[in-house]
């Protein structure tokens, strides 16, 4: 069981589907290249890119639960993006994806973007696997 390739499957399908990114933004789960179809061995990257990239998981501090931090990174080529309205547009359209997706776990509503993301996780992970919570965790620069 990888928990980490799991989550990172499960993020890149969330905002896939319900992020309006645009059509040339390629969308990485680090672990799961094969996923990505503009992936190619010899060719290794493309731009715009939403990179996602998940830690295995950490212990809590009651022993009880574990944790794993999950990183969204917008990257857009310099050259290509010399005034960054790219990757604002990017940042905006990730930023208001993964709002809605905390906004429906505090309210406890499952809406399209939770319900996908916990079909996902469930579908790889079985049912023993408990989702609980999301949380923001601190904010990594461009």
């Amino acid at each position: 069981m990888n928990v980490p390739r799991t989550i990172e499957t499960a993020m890149a399908a969330v905002l896939r589907e319900h992020a309006e990114l645009g059509i040339d933004v390629v969308i990485r789960a680090w672990q799961s290249l094969a996923s990505d179809g503009s992936w190619n061995k010899n060719k290794d990257r493309k731009f715009p890119c939403v990179d996602i990239r998940c830690s295995p998981p950490s212990i809590m501090d009651g022993q009880c639960q574990s944790y794993a931090e999950c990183h969204i990174l917008c990257a857009t080529k310099s050259d290509d993006d010399k005034d960054h309205e790219t990757i604002s547009a990017l940042y905006g359209e990730v930023q208001a994806c993964v709002d809605r997706l905390f906004s429906q776990f505090r309210k406890r509503t499952d809406g399209a973007e939770l319900s996908k993301l916990k079909s996902d996780l469930a579908a790889d992970l079985g049912a023993d696997f408990e989702f609980s919570a999301l949380l923001y965790g601190e904010p990594i620069a461009p």
